[in-house]
């Protein structure tokens, strides 16, 4: 009968043992996101192929394929671009083209940095100035 006694404890004290290290891991999960360790950004590297960052001691090395999978480019790959105000068209050295719309403006700024022909209203011409109405009621002075 005292054989049978340790047999019988044995699964509750497996059992006592899992719960306590389940919930030391909830606790520590727990404790690391709402302590996130903070990352520090050391040194950036731009191979041919690559980029090369130091973060917290650790290197993390990107291939250029991979950046440009998720569509992260370097400007120097950028041979030629062009732009309709609402649309910009950037052509990469490696012959890819990617296309990109504004779909908001998160900025707000009062005016253009430019005026396109379609969008402009009237122009009028003083002696110092030259004056352009866009069709958005914005008025763009340019001196002479």
């Amino acid at each position: 009968m005292c054989k049978r006694n340790k047999i019988d404890i044995i699964p509750i004290i497996l059992f006592t043992l899992l719960c306590i290290l389940s919930l030391v891991n909830f606790v520590l999960m727990r404790y690391e996101r709402r302590h996130p360790k903070e990352l520090e950004l050391q040194n950036i590297k731009v191979t041919d192929d690559s980029i090369l960052l130091s973060i917290n001691n650790q290197q993390l090395n990107i291939s250029k394929e991979k950046l440009e999978d998720n569509l992260i480019i370097d400007i120097r790959d950028i041979v030629d671009w062009n732009t309709d105000g609402t649309e910009i068209a950037l052509s990469l050295a490696n012959g890819n083209e990617l296309y990109t719309t504004q779909t908001q403006n998160i900025y707000a700024p009062k005016f253009k940095n430019y005026v396109g022909f379609n969008e402009i209203q009237s122009v009028e011409e003083t002696e110092t100035e030259i004056h352009i109405t866009a069709k958005d009621g914005n008025v763009y002075t340019i001196e002479k």
